[in-house]
């Protein structure tokens, strides 16, 4: 599952073509979306969905920058945001990522392409999502949220440091059980690995 998870880092800079798809597995989640950062104006998150990366699905985690360029299809108008959804139409994001000053640089286009609608190829895309049913979303999210749970923050609005585990034990109540059992794996492997 490791190798089918996909982010925008300056680890893989380059061009992409990226067609979302739908939460196969819940429909009415497209996306899943959780705290990342706490920045001075509030919080900022990162979106885990299911998608094609150059042709080959797998699950992205992105950002803002990348999902508010959902709202360039019709402004704030839901409808035509889910279109970026819909099996029936070609759109799809044109992302370039560079590095600007150490820091990775995102550059979205909304496209749209007959390539990427699916009523003529649509045994494919069937094909592609039925062989990727038994991966879900969540199996991703909580990896994501382990990687950020000891991170602390300054909340001004609070005047006190938070990590990102206590977020998360309010976010989603089995979080701390999750989080113990990654703990103990992960040391389990450490003592494995040393001996």
């Amino acid at each position: 599952m490791g190798d089918k998870i996909f982010k925008l880092t300056l680890q893989n800079l380059g061009h992409y073509e990226i067609r979302l798809l739908p939460n196969i597995n819940d429909l009415k989640n497209l996306k899943i979306s959780f705290k990342a950062a706490l920045f001075s104006h509030g919080w900022i998150y990162n979106h885990i969905c299911y998608a094609l990366v150059n042709g080959e699905i797998k699950v992205i985690v992105v950002g803002d920058v990348v999902m508010r360029s959902i709202k360039t299809l019709g402004n704030d108008d839901p409808k035509s945001q889910m279109k970026i959804w819909d099996l029936k139409e070609g759109f799809y994001f044109d992302i370039n990522t560079s590095e600007q000053q150490g820091f990775l640089k995102v550059d979205v286009d909304v496209k749209e392409d007959k390539k990427y609608s699916f009523d003529k190829d649509r045994k494919h895309i069937v094909d592609i999502i039925e062989s990727f049913r038994h991966n879900t979303l969540e199996d991703s999210l909580y990896p994501q949220l382990f990687r950020k749970a000891e991170i602390k923050w300054k909340d001004n609005y609070m005047n006190k440091e938070i990590y990102m585990k206590e977020v998360y034990e309010k976010d989603y109540p089995d979080f701390k059980e999750r989080y113990n059992v990654y703990l103990r794996r992960k040391k389990l492997k450490k003592i494995m690995n040393d001996s």
